[in-house]
């Protein structure tokens, strides 16, 4: 491991100049939805609700995972589930992509149950029946005095055991997505300008489309020296193109960091970081 951070390089693009009315329009429409989520939660208030009305007071819940990988070899769903406002109420999900070694899922304060699924008879959805792994016990309290790097907060390791299933009552029916960190090149549509702009403006629906927070081009190489591009406001990886076409490929590997610019600097370092030390 110190081997491989020894040969990371961070190459950040300050800021990026935002040019046209595409970044005014998206501003506008941001705070029109900031008003209709507002009136919602007034009306009917949900966890869902609040995390999108307060993604800078939310924290990552993350943990180890160990899972019996006997015959099954694809990703795994995670679900945060929380008797906040209604009983039972699904806040949030999670695909956790190959090699499962960790979770992650992103959550106000509050009292949370996690539930864990794998596609185990191989229809492409996570299905009830198809319960893996849960928590035991109370449930996991986030707070905001225990996030020490204003961004983790530190949640329980779960055993997940494919050979047993069960069932839950929730209403899980989820199609996989098998995309991974892996790409063919910048060119790929996960980067496309709009979503720079919509990481500024809408983290969460940023979170749904990337699923994830870190890209290359090749797998992990550690005979290569990793150079980590971080872009700045409104921005993608797509903005390095330029500067990866004149890499050499044979001593270097480019990596991203995707982030919502939206997001507070801090907690976006903090989780940064966290990446790194299991690279």
């Amino acid at each position: 491991m110190q081997r491989i951070l020894s040969k990371i390089v961070v190459f950040t693009l300050i800021a990026t100049v935002l040019t046209g009315c595409s970044p005014v329009r998206q501003y506008i429409s941001f705070w029109e939805s900031e008003r209709e989520l507002k009136a919602a939660f007034v009306k009917e208030p949900t966890a869902d609700l609040l995390r999108s009305l307060q993604p800078g007071d939310s924290f990552l819940l993350a943990g180890p995972v160990q899972l019996e990988k006997k015959g099954y070899k694809g990703p795994v769903l995670v679900v945060a589930v929380t008797d906040m406002f209604k009983s039972r109420e699904i806040v949030a999900t999670r695909i956790l992509q190959t090699p499962v070694l960790y979770y992650q899922i992103y959550l106000p304060e509050g009292n949370y149950d996690l539930f864990f699924f794998a596609d185990l008879n191989g229809n492409g959805y996570f299905d009830a029946d198809e319960m893996v792994g849960q928590t035991s016990g109370s449930p996991i309290h986030i707070r905001k005095e225990e996030v020490k790097d204003g961004l983790t907060f530190n949640g329980p390791a779960f055993a997940l055991d494919t050979n047993k299933s069960k069932t839950t009552d929730l209403p899980i029916k989820i199609q996989l997505r098998s995309k991974d960190f892996v790409v063919d090149s910048l060119d790929d549509e996960i980067f496309d300008p709009q979503y720079g702009e919509m990481g500024l403006y809408n983290p969460k629906k940023f979170f749904a489309h990337t699923q994830r927070f870190v890209f290359s081009l090749e797998n992990l190489n550690p005979n290569k020296t990793m150079i980590l591009f971080v872009h700045g406001v409104a921005g993608t990886p797509r903005d390095f193109k330029y500067l990866v076409d004149g890499l050499d490929r044979n001593r270097y590997q480019p990596w991203f960091f995707f982030y919502p610019s939206g997001m507070p600097l801090q907690k976006m370092g903090s989780l940064l970081a966290d990446i790194l030390k299991v690279l």
